[in-house]
Protein backbone atom coordinates (compact mmCIF):
# COMPACT_ATOMS: atom_id res chain seq x y z
CA UNK A 1 0.00 0.00 0.00
CA UNK A 2 1.12 3.47 -1.14
CA UNK A 3 2.02 6.52 1.40
CA UNK A 4 -1.10 7.96 2.58
CA UNK A 5 0.44 11.17 4.94
CA UNK A 6 3.16 12.12 7.45
CA UNK A 7 2.41 14.96 9.93
CA UNK A 8 4.12 15.94 12.82
CA UNK A 9 3.96 20.16 12.96
CA UNK A 10 5.86 22.23 15.26
CA UNK A 11 3.53 22.43 18.49
CA UNK A 12 4.06 18.34 18.56
CA UNK A 13 7.64 18.26 18.27
CA UNK A 14 7.70 20.08 21.40
CA UNK A 15 5.01 18.65 23.26
CA UNK A 16 6.95 15.63 22.04
CA UNK A 17 10.07 17.16 23.18
CA UNK A 18 8.52 18.31 26.82
CA UNK A 19 6.82 14.90 27.46
CA UNK A 20 9.27 12.93 29.25
CA UNK A 21 10.04 15.67 32.32
CA UNK A 22 5.78 16.23 32.08
CA UNK A 23 5.42 12.60 32.65
CA UNK A 24 7.60 13.08 36.00
CA UNK A 25 4.95 15.30 37.12
CA UNK A 26 2.01 12.93 37.26
CA UNK A 27 1.22 9.42 38.77
CA UNK A 28 -1.38 8.14 36.01
CA UNK A 29 -0.74 7.84 32.20
CA UNK A 30 -4.35 7.90 30.77
CA UNK A 31 -3.96 6.88 27.21
CA UNK A 32 -6.63 7.78 24.91
CA UNK A 33 -7.27 5.97 21.73
CA UNK A 34 -9.61 6.02 19.34
CA UNK A 35 -11.88 2.90 19.86
CA UNK A 36 -12.07 2.20 15.62
CA UNK A 37 -8.48 1.94 15.94
CA UNK A 38 -7.24 0.96 19.08
CA UNK A 39 -3.68 -0.09 17.81
CA UNK A 40 -3.08 2.45 15.51
CA UNK A 41 -4.00 5.11 17.70
CA UNK A 42 -1.67 4.31 20.52
CA UNK A 43 1.93 6.10 20.20
CA UNK A 44 4.71 3.75 20.12
CA UNK A 45 6.97 6.06 22.02
CA UNK A 46 4.52 6.96 24.73
CA UNK A 47 6.08 3.51 26.75
CA UNK A 48 9.42 4.65 26.44
CA UNK A 49 8.25 7.00 29.59
CA UNK A 50 5.83 5.22 31.45
CA UNK A 51 7.38 2.00 32.93
CA UNK A 52 7.38 3.35 36.52
CA UNK A 53 3.52 4.69 36.06
CA UNK A 54 0.42 3.52 36.25
CA UNK A 55 -0.47 3.24 32.35
CA UNK A 56 -4.41 2.95 31.50
CA UNK A 57 -6.31 2.62 27.95
CA UNK A 58 -8.87 4.78 27.69
CA UNK A 59 -10.88 3.48 24.56
CA UNK A 60 -12.97 6.38 23.48
CA UNK A 61 -15.79 6.55 21.07
CA UNK A 62 -17.19 3.15 21.67
CA UNK A 63 -20.49 4.11 20.21
CA UNK A 64 -18.48 4.73 17.25
CA UNK A 65 -16.81 1.01 17.26
CA UNK A 66 -17.77 -2.57 16.78
CA UNK A 67 -19.43 -3.49 19.91
CA UNK A 68 -17.97 -7.80 19.70
CA UNK A 69 -14.52 -5.52 17.98
CA UNK A 70 -14.49 -3.24 20.95
CA UNK A 71 -14.61 -6.30 23.67
CA UNK A 72 -12.09 -7.97 21.80
CA UNK A 73 -9.93 -5.01 22.15
CA UNK A 74 -10.84 -4.72 25.92
CA UNK A 75 -9.31 -8.70 26.47
CA UNK A 76 -6.26 -7.95 24.31
CA UNK A 77 -5.21 -5.10 25.95
CA UNK A 78 -6.15 -6.84 29.89
CA UNK A 79 -4.15 -9.68 28.64
CA UNK A 80 -0.93 -7.72 28.06
CA UNK A 81 -1.60 -6.13 31.33
CA UNK A 82 -2.86 -3.06 29.93
CA UNK A 83 -6.12 -1.85 32.25
CA UNK A 84 -8.96 -0.62 30.16
CA UNK A 85 -12.19 1.33 29.97
CA UNK A 86 -14.71 1.38 27.42
CA UNK A 87 -15.77 5.05 27.26
CA UNK A 88 -17.94 7.42 24.76
CA UNK A 89 -16.89 11.02 26.12
CA UNK A 90 -19.95 12.68 24.83
CA UNK A 91 -22.10 10.82 27.54
CA UNK A 92 -21.03 12.63 30.71
CA UNK A 93 -22.72 9.73 32.98
CA UNK A 94 -20.17 7.34 32.63
CA UNK A 95 -17.63 10.17 34.19
CA UNK A 96 -18.00 8.58 37.75
CA UNK A 97 -17.31 5.34 36.92
CA UNK A 98 -14.50 5.82 34.58
CA UNK A 99 -13.04 7.97 37.85
CA UNK A 100 -13.49 5.13 40.19
CA UNK A 101 -11.66 3.24 37.43
CA UNK A 102 -8.98 5.45 37.34
CA UNK A 103 -9.00 5.32 41.81
CA UNK A 104 -9.09 1.79 41.82
CA UNK A 105 -5.87 1.01 39.24
CA UNK A 106 -3.82 3.98 41.14
CA UNK A 107 -4.50 1.85 44.39
CA UNK A 108 -1.81 0.45 45.34
CA UNK A 109 0.57 3.57 44.18
CA UNK A 110 -1.54 5.53 46.74
CA UNK A 111 -1.60 2.70 49.97
CA UNK A 112 2.42 2.95 48.76
CA UNK A 113 2.77 6.68 49.17
CA UNK A 114 0.53 6.43 52.59
CA UNK A 115 3.28 3.96 54.02
CA UNK A 116 5.51 6.60 53.32
CA UNK A 117 4.19 9.33 54.97
CA UNK A 118 3.83 11.22 51.86
CA UNK A 119 0.92 14.08 51.64
CA UNK A 120 -0.55 13.84 48.47
CA UNK A 121 -3.33 16.07 48.23
CA UNK A 122 -4.54 15.05 44.34
CA UNK A 123 -3.96 12.33 42.33
CA UNK A 124 -2.15 13.40 39.18
CA UNK A 125 -3.46 12.09 35.70
CA UNK A 126 -1.69 12.67 32.92
CA UNK A 127 -4.56 12.91 29.18
CA UNK A 128 -2.46 12.10 26.29
CA UNK A 129 -3.74 10.70 22.80
CA UNK A 130 -3.73 11.27 19.23
CA UNK A 131 -5.47 14.14 17.85
CA UNK A 132 -9.08 14.14 17.41
CA UNK A 133 -9.68 11.41 19.97
CA UNK A 134 -12.05 12.87 21.86
CA UNK A 135 -9.61 14.31 24.65
CA UNK A 136 -11.16 18.29 25.12
CA UNK A 137 -14.75 16.64 25.10
CA UNK A 138 -13.57 14.28 28.23
CA UNK A 139 -11.65 17.07 29.93
CA UNK A 140 -15.07 19.65 29.50
CA UNK A 141 -16.73 16.67 31.05
CA UNK A 142 -14.58 16.60 33.94
CA UNK A 143 -14.19 20.40 35.06
CA UNK A 144 -18.49 20.91 34.12
CA UNK A 145 -17.75 23.19 31.69
CA UNK A 146 -16.33 24.37 28.34
CA UNK A 147 -12.43 24.71 28.90
CA UNK A 148 -11.12 23.38 25.45
CA UNK A 149 -12.54 23.86 22.18
CA UNK A 150 -13.76 20.85 20.19
CA UNK A 151 -14.29 19.85 16.86
CA UNK A 152 -14.13 17.01 14.70
CA UNK A 153 -10.36 17.97 13.70
CA UNK A 154 -7.17 17.42 14.21
CA UNK A 155 -4.42 20.65 16.27
CA UNK A 156 -7.64 21.64 18.66
CA UNK A 157 -5.40 21.63 21.60
CA UNK A 158 -2.18 23.39 20.99
CA UNK A 159 -0.43 24.06 24.97
CA UNK A 160 -0.48 21.32 27.89
CA UNK A 161 -2.37 22.74 30.92
CA UNK A 162 -3.49 21.50 34.60
CA UNK A 163 -6.87 21.13 35.01
CA UNK A 164 -8.59 20.53 38.44
CA UNK A 165 -12.15 17.93 38.23
CA UNK A 166 -14.64 19.02 39.99
CA UNK A 167 -14.50 15.53 42.12
CA UNK A 168 -11.95 16.19 44.91
CA UNK A 169 -8.19 14.69 44.52
CA UNK A 170 -8.09 14.58 41.41
CA UNK A 171 -5.94 16.88 38.56
CA UNK A 172 -5.67 16.27 34.71
CA UNK A 173 -2.45 17.54 32.64
CA UNK A 174 -4.19 17.66 29.78
CA UNK A 175 -2.03 17.88 26.37
CA UNK A 176 -2.12 18.56 22.89
CA UNK A 177 -3.05 15.42 20.56
CA UNK A 178 0.36 14.27 19.65
CA UNK A 179 1.48 11.98 16.82
CA UNK A 180 4.95 10.08 16.31
CA UNK A 181 7.76 12.31 14.21
CA UNK A 182 7.36 8.85 11.33
CA UNK A 183 4.09 6.57 11.01
CA UNK A 184 6.32 3.56 9.76
CA UNK A 185 2.60 1.31 8.94
CA UNK A 186 0.66 2.45 6.01
CA UNK A 187 -2.24 0.98 7.53
CA UNK A 188 -1.91 2.98 10.49
CA UNK A 189 -1.59 6.69 7.99
CA UNK A 190 -4.56 4.86 6.27
CA UNK A 191 -6.65 4.30 9.74
CA UNK A 192 -5.62 7.53 11.39
CA UNK A 193 -6.89 9.86 8.03
CA UNK A 194 -10.11 8.35 7.90
CA UNK A 195 -10.67 9.54 11.21
CA UNK A 196 -10.00 13.10 11.01
CA UNK A 197 -6.07 12.38 13.47
CA UNK A 198 -4.63 13.58 10.13
CA UNK A 199 -5.64 16.98 8.77
CA UNK A 200 -7.52 16.78 5.52
CA UNK A 201 -5.30 19.72 3.88
CA UNK A 202 -2.57 17.56 3.60
CA UNK A 203 -4.49 14.46 2.02
CA UNK A 204 -5.61 13.23 -1.30
CA UNK A 205 -8.86 12.92 -0.32
CA UNK A 206 -10.00 10.84 -3.17
CA UNK A 207 -7.52 8.24 -2.27
CA UNK A 208 -8.11 8.15 0.85
CA UNK A 209 -11.89 7.14 0.43
CA UNK A 210 -11.42 5.00 -2.20
CA UNK A 211 -8.82 3.17 0.08
CA UNK A 212 -11.36 3.12 3.09
CA UNK A 213 -13.71 2.31 1.18
CA UNK A 214 -12.96 -0.60 0.03
CA UNK A 215 -10.87 -1.45 3.35
CA UNK A 216 -14.29 -1.34 5.26
CA UNK A 217 -16.13 -3.73 2.63
CA UNK A 218 -13.99 -6.67 3.41
CA UNK A 219 -15.63 -6.42 6.84
CA UNK A 220 -19.09 -4.43 6.59
CA UNK A 221 -20.67 -4.90 2.75
CA UNK A 222 -24.24 -4.66 4.21
CA UNK A 223 -23.41 -1.18 6.15
CA UNK A 224 -22.14 0.10 3.30
CA UNK A 225 -24.66 -1.48 0.46
CA UNK A 226 -27.72 -0.12 2.83
CA UNK A 227 -25.96 3.48 2.70
CA UNK A 228 -24.95 3.50 -0.78
CA UNK A 229 -27.41 1.17 -2.73
CA UNK A 230 -25.31 -1.10 -3.78
CA UNK A 231 -25.24 -5.18 -3.80
CA UNK A 232 -23.69 -6.19 -0.27
CA UNK A 233 -23.10 -10.33 -2.18
CA UNK A 234 -20.53 -8.34 -4.71
CA UNK A 235 -17.03 -8.57 -4.94
CA UNK A 236 -15.36 -5.21 -4.03
CA UNK A 237 -14.27 -3.39 -7.69
CA UNK A 238 -13.85 -0.05 -9.23
CA UNK A 239 -17.21 -0.79 -10.83
CA UNK A 240 -18.74 -0.78 -7.66
CA UNK A 241 -17.06 1.58 -5.76
CA UNK A 242 -18.20 4.02 -8.80
CA UNK A 243 -21.58 2.89 -8.40
CA UNK A 244 -22.16 4.09 -4.89
CA UNK A 245 -20.27 7.47 -6.15
CA UNK A 246 -23.34 7.89 -8.84
CA UNK A 247 -25.79 6.15 -6.19
CA UNK A 248 -25.32 8.99 -4.08
CA UNK A 249 -26.01 11.44 -6.55
CA UNK A 250 -22.63 12.63 -7.24
CA UNK A 251 -22.80 13.71 -10.91
CA UNK A 252 -20.91 16.42 -13.04
CA UNK A 253 -22.07 18.05 -15.97
CA UNK A 254 -22.14 15.40 -19.08
CA UNK A 255 -22.35 12.50 -16.50
CA UNK A 256 -18.61 12.82 -15.11
CA UNK A 257 -18.86 11.24 -11.50
CA UNK A 258 -18.03 13.93 -8.86
CA UNK A 259 -15.31 12.00 -6.78
CA UNK A 260 -14.25 15.09 -4.56
CA UNK A 261 -18.21 15.48 -3.46
CA UNK A 262 -18.41 11.60 -2.61
CA UNK A 263 -15.30 11.90 -0.68
CA UNK A 264 -16.60 14.85 1.61
CA UNK A 265 -19.69 12.30 2.03
CA UNK A 266 -18.50 9.30 3.16
CA UNK A 267 -15.81 10.93 5.00
CA UNK A 268 -18.68 12.95 7.03
CA UNK A 269 -20.40 9.44 7.31
CA UNK A 270 -17.88 7.18 8.49
CA UNK A 271 -16.75 9.94 11.05
CA UNK A 272 -19.82 10.76 12.37
CA UNK A 273 -21.41 7.16 12.41
CA UNK A 274 -24.44 7.67 9.73
CA UNK A 275 -22.52 4.53 8.17
CA UNK A 276 -23.10 2.26 11.23
CA UNK A 277 -20.78 0.94 14.36
CA UNK A 278 -17.33 0.08 12.60
CA UNK A 279 -13.89 -0.80 13.61
CA UNK A 280 -10.83 -0.45 11.57
CA UNK A 281 -8.83 -3.27 13.11
CA UNK A 282 -8.99 -5.99 14.97
CA UNK A 283 -6.37 -7.79 17.50
CA UNK A 284 -6.21 -10.60 15.01
CA UNK A 285 -4.58 -8.51 12.59
CA UNK A 286 -1.36 -7.92 14.82
CA UNK A 287 -1.21 -11.84 16.52
CA UNK A 288 2.59 -11.70 15.31
CA UNK A 289 3.27 -8.25 17.21
CA UNK A 290 3.53 -7.59 20.33
CA UNK A 291 4.65 -4.21 20.44
CA UNK A 292 1.79 -1.69 21.24
CA UNK A 293 1.63 -3.64 24.45
CA UNK A 294 5.08 -3.43 25.49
Amino acid sequence: MEQIAQWFPGHMAKTFRNLNSQIKLVDVVLEMVDARLPYSSRNPELRRYTHNKVHLILMNKADLADAKVNQAWLNYFQANNLPTFLYNSKQRQQLPKLLQFIYTQAGALLERNEQRGLDQKDLKVMVVGVPNSGKSTFINNLVGRKSNDTGNRPGVTRQSKWIKSEVDNLAFLDTPGLLWPKIERVEAQLYLALVASIPETILDKENLTYKGFAHLWQYYPELLAKRYKLDSQSEFSVELFDEAVRNQGCIRAKGKLDYERFAKAFLNDLRNGTLGAISLERPTDYVNENEACE
